[in-house]
C-alpha cells in the first residue's frame, strides 16, 4: 500500500513529538508498504529516511507560512475580536466557511496528496485537514480538555472550544480509526461523539527510548556540572500552559521552606504557550524571594534530561488535565518516585507506582513531597512499583497495535473490491 503520515510537531512540544516520533519509526517497519512522509516541522526524525521504502516531502523549507496561513489568522486575528467570532459562526451554523477557506489555503497540499495516489494517512496530531482530504484517515486524539475542563482558556477561550469541538466532530465521522493514549479517553470520546466502539483504537504511550538509561558515570558528572544542579531536588518538566498549574507547585515549595524544609525545585520546557504563565510564575518567585530555590533551565537534550531524572529526589506533576501524561512514563524508565495528579484519567494511569496529590491544593503538595524526601525506603519503594507498572506496555504491543490497523484496512479493502 501506499500510505502517507503527516508529520507536524517540533521537540519543543515534548511528549507530542515523541510519540509521533515513536508512530512514524513503528509505521515503517511494517513491510511491503510504500510510506510518504509531509514534515511541516523542521524536527523530523531524519534517520527513518535512510531507508529505501520511505520519501520526506519536506513542506517545512518549502513554505511555511502559506501551510499555516489560516492558522496564523484565527489565532492572531479572529481569535482576539473583540467578540467571539468563533461563538458566532458556530451557534450559526457556519462552520463550512471557515472549513472552505481552510481548504483554500490548503489547496496545492491537498493536490499534492492525491497526486500521490495515497491508499490511507495517518495524522499523529489532530488536523482539519484529516477530513479535508478524501484519503481513510487514522488520526490521534490526545485529550478532550475543551470538553472536560472547559475553565482551561487554552483549551477554550478565543474559539478554541467551537474550533475544536467542529474539527473533533468531524473527525469522529470521517476517520477510519481514531488512536487515543487510554480506555478514559476512548470512553469520553464515545460519551461526546457518539462513536462506534471498534473505530477508537487504544495506543497507549511506550516507554521512551530517547532517554538514556546507561549513561556513564563521566558524562552525568559533566551534565551535573554544566546545568549546575544541586545535591538533592524535585523535578517538573512541563510547558508553561495554565493548566500545568506550575503556581501551585511552587506555592507548596514555599509552604516548606517557610517550616525551614529546604527543597530546590528544577523547571524545563518551554516558556511559549497559548496563555503562557511563565511571566506570572517568574513574579511570583521574585516576590516570595524564591530564586535561589527555584531553578529554569528550558529547553534540554534527551541526554541533560536523563541526568536530570536519574539525580531527582521525585518528579512531581499536578497537572489539571489527563487522562496520561508523558514524563511520568519517563520518571519511570529513569527510576525516579513520581507524584502526579489526582485526577480521573492520572489515577488510571499511575496505579500503585506514585503518590497521589491534589493539584489544587498546594498543601497537599507539599505534604507529599515530604513524605518522599524524607524517606530513603518510600523513594525506593516507588521506583521499584514504577519499573514494574512500565512493562505494562512495550514497543512490540505498540507495534503490533498499529500494524494490526493497517492489516484491518487492507483485509477490507480487499474484501470491498471482490
Amino acid at each position: 500500500m501506499r500510505v502517507g503520515i503527516f508529520f507536524t510537531p517540533q521537540k519543543s512540544q515534548g511528549g507530542a513529538y515523541q510519540y509521533c516520533v515513536s508512530m512514524v519509526e513503528a509505521l515503517v517497519k511494517i513491510p511491503n508498504n510504500q510510506y510518504f512522509i509531509y514534515s511541516v516541522s523542521p524536527d523530523y526524525p531524519q534517520d527513518i529516511f535512510k531507508r529505501k521504502n520511505v520519501r520526506l516531502i519536506n513542506l517545512y523549507s518549502k513554505s511555511p507560512r502559506n501551510l499555516y496561513l489560516l492558522r496564523g489568522l484565527i489565532s492572531n486575528i479572529l481569535g482576539n475580536l473583540p467578540f467571539n467570532f468563533f461563538s458566532f459562526v458556530y451557534k450559526m451554523g457556519l462552520f463550512p466557511l471557515i472549513e472552505f477557506l481552510y481548504k483554500i489555503s490548503q489547496r496545492g497540499l491537498i493536490a499534492l496528496l492525491g497526486k500521490h495516489k495515497l491508499d490511507i494517512i495517518f495524522f499523529p496530531s489532530l488536523t482539519y485537514l484529516s477530513f479535508l482530504v478524501d484519503i481513510p484517515s487514522v488520526v490521534t486524539v490526545y485529550d478532550l480538555g475543551h470538553r472536560n475542563k472547559p475553565k482551561l482558556k487554552e483549551a477554550t477561550a478565543g474559539g478554541r472550544w467551537e474550533y475544536r469541538e467542529y474539527g473533533l466532530t468531524n473527525v469522529s465521522r470521517k476517520a477510519y480509526k481514531i488512536f487515543v493514549d487510554s480506555g478514559t479517553l476512548k470512553e469520553n470520546l464515545k460519551r461526546y461523539y457518539k462513536i462506534k466502539t471498534d473505530k477508537i483504537v487504544v495506543l497507549p504511550y511506550i516507554p521512551p527510548s530517547y532517554l538514556n538509561i546507561k549513561i556513564t558515570r563521566n558524562q552525568e558528572r559533566n551534565i551535573l556540572k554544566k546545568l549546575n544542579l544541586p545535591d538533592s531536588y524535585i523535578f517538573y518538566p512541563a510547558k508553561f500552559w495554565p493548566h500545568k498549574n506550575h503556581i501551585n507547585l511552587i506555592k507548596a515549595v514555599k509552604q516548606l521552606k517557610t517550616k525551614h524544609i529546604d527543597i530546590k525545585l528544577i523547571l524545563t520546557g518551554s516558556k511559549a504557550a497559548d496563555y503562557s504563565t511563565f511571566e506570572e510564575v517568574i513574579k511570583f518567585i521574585k516576590n516570595n524571594k524564591l530564586e535561589k530555590d527555584i531553578i529554569y533551565l528550558g529547553y534540554v537534550d534527551n541526554e541533560e534530561l536523563s541526568v536530570i531524572y536519574k539525580n531527582a529526589t521525585a518528579m512531581v506533576m499536578p497537572t489539571l488535565l489527563g487522562p496520561t501524561n508523558i514524563p511520568v512514563y519517563e520518571a519511570w524508565t529513569m527510576g525516579t518516585p513520581v507524584l502526579y495528579s489526582d485526577i480521573r484519567g492520572c489515577r488510571e494511569q499511575l496505579g500503585n507506582a506514585g503518590l497521589l496529590i491534589n493539584p489544587k491544593n498546594p498543601k497537599d503538595i507539599a505534604d507529599g513531597i515530604l513524605k518522599v524526601y524524607t524517606s530513603p525506603k518510600l523513594r525506593k519503594d516507588l521506583a521499584r512499583k514504577g519499573r514494574e507498572r512500565l512493562k505494562l506496555w512495550d514497543n512490540k504491543d505498540f507495534e503490533r497495535t498499529i500494524s494490526g490497523v493497517l492489516k484491518d484496512f487492507k483485509d477490507e479493502n480487499a474484501t470491498r473490491n471482490n
